[in-house]
């Protein structure tokens, strides 16, 4: 049961960092006037791996 708590513990931070990566993100492309932002950058590079 301990494994299973750490485990969870860890999805968790790891969770609220992404989220809070994605936050930041999206704060700075509304300050730079919607240029794109590194998830767009992001999801544009695999959409053309295809």
């Amino acid at each position: 049961m301990k494994t299973f708590g750490r485990s969870v513990l860890i999805f968790l931070i790891f969770l609220v960092g992404t989220a809070s990566l994605i936050h930041v993100d999206r704060q700075c492309q509304q300050m730079n006037a919607g240029d794109g932002g590194f998830i767009e950058k992001m999801e544009n590079f695999i959409e053309n791996q295809g």
